[in-house]
């Protein structure tokens, strides 16, 4: 007789209510054993009910270890969550009777739940062969205690005894200490579960089973047994400092039992008398718990417990273990989960002399944080470069899935200073984003020649390569550069293409420029692309390069002015003031430019197309001559001198019709002086 899986709750559901009756005649009528799926469920509700109900079920179900889950009561405000095998879950209940059942059934005395799963070996000749394996939830699972309550504390590989010990359950260890082979203080889930045991139950007689597992007579339980197998790492999670200072001080914890024991309280949030522990450890172990390992759990609790309580002692260990160069790698996901004002509480506290490093790939791709956590940090911490995913940090992912602001100041704050360039590139390129290969470009890193890696003949090279462009595309490109407004990362990628000499020598042919004038078109040949910059509509990309750029402006420049029948050679503020661009003029002089400035080394100068002479000119001059009253207006007010009244400049001002414009200014400036006289 087979069964479906609704008459397998059916026997569960008689079992559960005991209905022993139903529950006999269901088994009576079953001619096959009952699969694990199947027998499982009901066994675990068996562990309620009598032992002869029990022993015929489990009669009836397929040979192995089942598994199952119990919660266990162990006082007013303790629990315990009790997952393993059957055996561990009756001794877990103080069923003792259960107990010696299933033992006299197979079930190891000493099993720790080892897991096995089924995999499959392929013949391509023939049929997949079944064969078992360790690793899988299927088949029997770790056994593990949880606590939770007046101690918090994870016991995982327990023994049946360990179970017992923990949970108090005196009947149940008695079968278990009288079976031959148990393992008792040579186990190190027992010893654990007896440091547990001794705390939990004080002034209860269920803390004599520690007693009879280490040989110890009832009077002498309050105290723990002197026993080397007591190791550091089985306990320090959950006990009292007085135990391990025990422990300690009879030399009982080595090296690797501490290693242990601070990878057991990494795991644990809640430790009791942490900062206690962690001073006699030190005092013990000192050169231990300055290793990394050591110094990585101290911070890892100060920052879970921040800012609530319990953070400070810790916080203050790590810094004296650290010494003056504190690593926040470890923490990097926890600090990025703050709230800005504790993530700058936090930094605070870490004061200002200590200095703070982190590994760039601890930066996690995908990690979606507040979006000044990335800033804050990188405001603090000096990075450390190591290949990372497409041979680019951690950090640099992070920040190409993040906002552009973030990934530009980011880069401003020397993020990107260790990256390969060749190898950003391509994973920028391949993220086909524009802006942020500009703020790559811009702030690889830092903005001083000696420290821009970008700067290098290998890179620069590459850089451009990467940027080439069709020359009908490199028209329109100027020439929106000139006159439209763009967005401030496209404008400085042209900006730096137009400056990069691989750029420039493939480009290098006189351009003809159509840009906006009073009276309509006004057709410009330049030498350089950027001398578009200074004559063209918009003072965003002179801004750009004047803060990113700033040795654009100590060139001069070459244009030819078709209409005026002029060719002018002048620093940027002079080809500004020329094209009568009176918004970049003022641009320029508030930045500290001066209106009379002739250039660096060879002076600005005017050439007439019947006479190869030049004449110098200053950037109110270049104005005049070109007919921008309103831009020569406003380099007068500026304090430019008044240098068109010399000689030298009236056959210049004639030929070009603006004699009319020299006296207007004149008049203007008389006026001005009589107002300022009266």
């Amino acid at each position: 007789m087979f069964w479906n899986m609704e008459e397998a709750r059916t026997l569960e559901q008689a079992i559960s209510r005991g209905r022993y009756p139903s529950a006999y005649a269901m088994l009576r009528k079953r001619t096959e054993l009952l699969t694990r799926s199947e027998a499982e469920p009901c066994l675990q509700a068996a562990l309620y009910r009598s032992p002869l109900l029990f022993r015929s079920l489990l009669e009836k179900c397929v040979p192995g270890e089942h598994t199952g889950s119990v919660l266990v009561k162990l006082g007013e405000d303790t629990e315990a969550q009790v997952e393993g095998t059957l055996l561990v879950l009756a001794a877990a209940l103080d069923r003792p009777d259960l107990v010696r059942i299933l033992l006299e059934a197979g079930y190891d005395c000493n099993s720790a739940g080892l897991a096995t799963q089924e995999a499959y070996l392929y013949d391509p000749h023939g049929d997949p062969v079944p064969q078992l394996r360790p690793g899988s939830r299927s088949g029997i699972r770790n056994n593990t205690i949880s606590v939770m309550g007046k101690r918090n504390a994870i016991i995982s590989c327990a023994t049946p005894l360990a179970a017992a010990v923990a949970c108090g359950s005196r009947r149940a260890a008695s079968v278990l200490l009288g079976w031959p082979g148990v393992w008792k203080e040579e186990s190190s889930a027992v010893c654990r579960a007896a440091v547990l045991a001794l705390e939990l139950y004080r002034g209860d007689p269920r803390q004599t089973v520690v007693g009879r597992v280490f040989g110890v007579p009832p009077s002498e339980v309050e105290r723990l047994p002197v026993t080397r197998c007591l190791h550091a790492g089985n306990f320090v999670d959950f006990c009292e400092a007085e135990l391990l200072q025990s422990q300690l001080e009879h030399g009982f914890c080595g090296e690797e039992d501490v290693r242990d024991a601070f990878q057991l309280m990494d795991e644990r949030i809640e430790v009791p008398d942490f900062v206690p522990k962690l001073r006699l450890l030190e005092r013990h172990f000192p050169h231990l718990c300055r290793e990394r390992a050591a110094r990585d759990m101290v911070l890892h609790y100060a920052v879970r417990h921040f800012p609530d309580c319990d953070w400070q002692g810790p916080l203050e260990a790590w810094k004296c273990l650290s010494g003056e160069e504190g690593d926040l790698s470890v923490v990097s996901m926890q600090l990025r989960e703050l709230p800005d004002t504790q993530l700058r509480q936090f930094l605070q506290a870490l004061g200002p002399d200590m200095r703070l490093v982190m590994d760039a790939d601890s930066f996690a791709p995908g990690y979606v944080e507040s979006k000044t956590a990335v800033i804050r940090l990188l405001k603090r911490v000096r990075l450390r470069y190591n290949q990372g995913l497409d041979g680019i940090s951690s950090l640099t992912l992070n920040l190409v899935q993040g906002s552009v602001r973030r990934f530009w100041e980011a880069a401003r704050l020397g993020a990107l200073r260790g990256e390969d360039p060749v190898r950003l590139t391509q994973y920028l390129r391949q993220e086909d984003r524009q802006d942020l290969m500009a703020a790559a470009l811009a702030y690889g890193g830092g903005l001083q020649e000696e420290d821009v890696p970008w700067k290098t003949a290998t890179s620069v090279t590459h850089w451009s390569r990467c940027w080439l462009i069709s020359w009908d595309d490199y028209q329109q490109w100027l020439q929106e550069l000139a006159c439209q407004e763009l967005p401030e990362e496209e404008c400085l990628r042209r900006l730096r293409m137009m400056w990069d000499p691989a750029f420039f020598n493939a480009y290098y042919i006189n351009e003809e420029l159509l840009l906006p004038g009073e009276s309509g078109e006004v057709r410009l040949t330049v030498t350089r692309p950027e001398t578009a910059l200074f004559c063209g509509t918009q003072v965003q990309p002179v801004r750009l390069a004047l803060r990113y750029m700033p040795e654009v402006f100590r060139m001069q420049y070459f244009l030819r002015h078709e209409d005026a029948q002029l060719d002018l050679r002048g620093t940027p503020l002079c080809l500004a003031a020329a094209m009568g661009r009176t918004t970049t003029v003022r641009f320029l002089l508030d930045a500290g430019f001066s209106p009379d400035e002739y250039g660096s080394g060879v002076a600005s100068a005017v050439y007439r197309r019947w006479d190869d002479d030049p004449c110098c000119v200053t950037p109110l001059m270049a104005a005049m001559l070109f007919g921008q009253e309103e831009t020569a207006r406003l380099l007068l007010d500026a304090g430019a001198e008044m240098c068109f009244q010399s000689r030298k400049y009236q056959p210049l001002l004639d030929h070009c019709g603006q004699k009319d414009l020299a006296e207007r200014l004149l008049k203007n400036a008389a006026a001005q002086r009589n107002e300022v006289k009266e």
